[in-house]
């Protein structure tokens, strides 16, 4: 199986799918390309059913699939830098319509109403200018950790310090974690 039917097949699956168009403000993009299309007969259902045709040429589906990631920190720890959630892609990745981008407020805010907007701001000028949408998560919890790794720690030091009551687990490798306990008026006031 070549890595071409592997695409072709991904896009039949996609487009046979029922695609929202609806609802969002917009009709879907890309399905006029997609060969005869037939409207629900009932008016108050945003669906439409698709009957694609075969194409050799990527089918973007908005925030849909695959994408690609971008954050601060890896799962085991390790720092990015703009260059590897951006250029080290190799391409401006055309086969993907979004970029999640995920940012640990540790990150963001390591000292308290000192804030660090420089390296989420180069990501997310970069993917835009390559018309990526985006997709910004960010990290309040403290991530647990996968395959092992400890994980990152999501909330800045500063909140501790100031007294901000937590709530304290074990993660992956025995790691201790904590999370605000977002209920306590103390992370209200933080």
């Amino acid at each position: 199986m070549t890595p071409t039917t592997v695409l072709k097949g991904f896009v039949l699956l996609a487009a046979a799918c029922l695609l929202p168009t609806r609802g969002m403000g917009r009709e879907s993009p890309g399905l006029a390309q997609l060969g005869d299309a037939t409207r629900s007969p009932h008016p108050e259902t945003p669906w439409q059913t698709v009957h694609p045709i075969e194409t050799d040429t990527p089918l973007v589906n908005p925030y849909c699939g695959w994408g690609l990631w971008a954050g601060s920190r890896f799962f085991d720890g390790r720092r990015f830098s703009v260059e590897n959630n951006t250029r080290s892609f190799g391409d401006d990745a055309p086969l993907f319509s979004y970029v999640l981008v995920d940012w640990m407020w540790s990150d963001l805010e390591p000292e308290e109403g000192k804030f660090r907007w420089d390296d989420l701001e180069a990501i997310v000028r970069y993917w835009a200018a390559r018309g990526k949408g985006m997709l910004v998560r960010l990290w309040v919890t403290s991530d647990p950790g996968w395959a092992g790794a400890p994980g990152n720690v999501a909330c800045p030091d500063w909140l501790w310090e100031k007294g901000v009551k937590c709530q304290e687990y074990r993660g992956e490798g025995n790691a201790l974690k904590r999370q605000p306990d977002y209920c306590d008026p103390s992370y209200a006031s933080a």
